[in-house]
């Protein structure tokens, strides 16, 4: 029976291409909208690393001045000073965790075909235990060792991208590069993946492109590095002097440190951990403040971090609220549409139709106009991204990229959009009466 009703409704809406094309148009201007917004929205706040909610955190030390918060309503710091950096990692070296630092320096190396290549390569600088913190996959080689932090090693790991713009593609495991004029030998190379929101990032950076390196967080300190045009450094009375040292032995924050545990007893162990240590530091004439120590959430972190900021929430909702709009609109092209179907109708009922079968005839008419709909309304949404892309060209592209799952999600809005569009205008013309329309013919 289905074939058959599917077949009356199509026979229906060559019969009125125009009300179908205004309603197929009206319904997939408003899932383009919707689906846009929502797209931008759900893989802006999407955890990459959802199997880790419970396990990987931010860490916060509160070390700032006593007269007031860093950030309101009462938020912790989220970078950590050198100082603290790196007696963390002296004295939890049984904990599975890494400092966070930016740099962007010029990466050089002579490509295969002997042509030399420069670019200003974007890096982080951290430990060993990063790529086990964040699941970063490897295309070629492995991270370094906990002994190659310690001895401030010139290793490098590179990106995928990066490997085919030096090598082709090929394993350079071996191979050296030169970056900000030093020597490093490649000891991995990380397979491309999607991994958006980086939370290994502070605000816009979150949504910035993979970076190209990564390097021991102890070699940029031996090194004498430090990103002075690109870095976020938070200083509260005794800002950073002209030198390097002052900057090390200075209160001034602007390294990230994150931290994976087991389990919550690990945590709790770790939570202790840092509570005793800030309360020495306490005894040296540091951290004024109560003590307020955080592991931050995966979760909490996205929301310190506006990862969804207001506007773009409102926009969505506004979004939603135009394609109701658009299905009022479609619920009134509908009604016109049976409703002059009614002499039809009431000649079926008298030859023996029942109500039912004209309301599954007119039910899947509207189905086929909610996947026409919905067709055009995501192709809409794939050219409405692909222009986003060119207007937000400091995003990633892959927090305006339609994947499978969000594809399957605007048909099946547009299907059930429709559909409860639809109920009305069906229900009105399945109780029509032969009696009356036949009496009136």
């Amino acid at each position: 029976m289905f074939n058959y009703y599917l077949k009356l409704a199509l026979i229906s809406m060559r019969k009125s291409p125009i009300l179908v094309f205004l309603m197929v148009f009206a319904l997939a201007i408003g899932v383009a909208a919707s689906m846009t917004t929502i797209t931008v929205n759900y893989l802006s706040s999407k955890n990459p690393l959802p199997h880790k909610e419970n396990n990987l955190f931010a860490v916060q030390l509160d070390n700032w001045s006593i007269e007031k918060s860093w950030r309101e309503p009462d938020i912790t710091p989220f970078h950590l000073t050198y100082i603290d950096a790196n007696n963390l990692l002296s004295l939890g070296e049984k904990f599975k965790h890494s400092p966070i630092a930016q740099m962007d320096m010029p990466l050089e190396s002579t490509s295969i075909d002997g042509e030399k290549k420069t670019f200003m390569a974007q890096a982080k600088s951290v430990s060993h235990d990063f790529f086990a913190l964040f699941d970063v996959p490897f295309l070629y080689g492995q991270a370094w060792s906990k002994e190659d932090d310690k001895n401030s090693a010139n290793l490098v790991v590179i990106s995928e991208k990066t490997n085919n713009k030096f090598f082709s593609g090929a394993n350079s495991v071996g191979k050296t590069l030169i970056y900000g004029g030093e020597v490093f030998t490649i000891i991995g190379v990380t397979k491309k993946r999607t991994f958006l929101p980086k939370l290994y990032a502070t605000n816009v950076f979150m949504f910035a492109e993979p970076e190209d390196l990564y390097f021991p967080f102890s070699t940029q300190i031996s090194l004498g590095w430090f990103n002075e045009g690109k870095s976020i450094y938070y200083c509260q009375k005794d800002k950073a002097s002209d030198t390097y040292e002052s900057l090390l032995q200075s209160e001034c924050m602007w390294i990230l440190f994150w931290a994976e545990f087991k389990d919550k007893a690990e945590k709790e162990q770790y939570q202790q951990f840092i509570d005793n240590y800030v309360s020495d530091q306490k005894a040296l004439g540091r951290f004024p403040r109560p003590l307020d120590n955080r592991l931050t959430s995966i979760k909490t972190w996205f929301k310190y971090q506006n990862v969804t900021n207001k506007d773009t929430q409102i926009l969505m909702w506004l979004a939603i609220l135009f394609l109701c709009v658009c299905l009022f609109n479609t619920v009134g092209l509908m009604l016109a549409k049976f409703t002059g179907k009614s002499s039809e109708v009431a000649l079926r009922r008298a030859l023996g139709a029942s109500k039912q079968s004209i309301f599954y005839q007119y039910l899947i008419e509207s189905l086929c106009i909610g996947l026409c709909g919905g067709v055009l309304g995501m192709l809409l949404t794939f050219i409405s991204l692909e222009y986003f892309k060119h207007i937000y060209t400091k995003l990633n592209d892959q927090v305006m990229t339609l994947n499978i799952e969000l594809l399957l999600s605007g048909l099946l809005l547009s299907i059930l959009a429709t559909l409860i569009a639809g109920i009305y205008p069906t229900i009105k013309v399945s109780r029509t009466s032969a009696c009356m329309q036949l009496r009136q013919k």
